[in-house]
């Protein structure tokens, strides 16, 4: 049997404001098989961004469980969800957070720096140009953001590998597909068993 991806169980978050107590997420069980697309959706407040906070590993459960990968997510020390995100997510965010005086090259090989064991120089360049390539800027490797039309923008965001999970706004398959919290979903994508 294949581990899941994502496994939620009994997922709650609750923050303290005051002496109010704020559910975000009450009871959420949810299991992501390898491959499997799913999309988050509900109302505004509903809880998709403190869910999609919790499944980057930026927050933590109040009470339940979360696997990524079948590594408890919850017994994790702060280096240890740090290398976690390192290793198994991409996040790839609507409002680009590309470095302005960057090029399109030097921004898809910034995370690299940050890779353990680390990637040479020589390394990071070719798989900066491969991924760039692979959607269609290879020709624009050496322009700064501002030079990039809107709709590239995108592509050369710091989201060079191929994670386990990813929040995209335009998924690949075997990633997990959802936007940026606060971002709008996809409307030209199409989900299998959509109803």
């Amino acid at each position: 049997m294949t581990v899941p991806v994502i496994q939620l169980e009994d997922f709650h978050k609750t923050y303290v404001s005051g002496e109010v107590e704020v559910h975000a997420v009450r009871g959420v069980t949810l299991t992501v098989q390898p491959g499997e697309f799913v999309a988050i959706m509900g109302a505004s407040g509903s809880g998709k961004s403190t869910m999609m906070n919790t499944l980057g590993c930026l927050d933590r459960p109040t009470s339940g469980q979360f696997l990524l990968d079948g590594v408890n997510v919850g017994e994790l020390n702060r280096d240890e969800l740090a290398d976690l995100r390192n290793q198994k997510i991409g996040f790839v965010f609507q409002g680009f957070n590309l470095l302005a005086r960057t090029t399109a090259l030097e921004n898809v090989e910034l995370p690299m720096l940050y890779c353990r064991p680390s990637v040479s120089s020589r390394n990071q360049r070719e798989r900066g140009e491969k991924a760039l390539a692979l959607v269609g800027l290879a020709d624009r490797a050496d322009h700064t953001p501002s030079r990039l039309s809107g709709p590239c923008r995108p592509h050369a965001q710091p989201a060079f590998r191929r994670p386990t999970a990813a929040r995209r706004h335009r998924p690949r398959a075997g990633q997990w597909a959802q936007t940026a919290p606060g971002g709008r979903a996809d409307r030209q994508s199409r989900f299998p068993n959509e109803h």
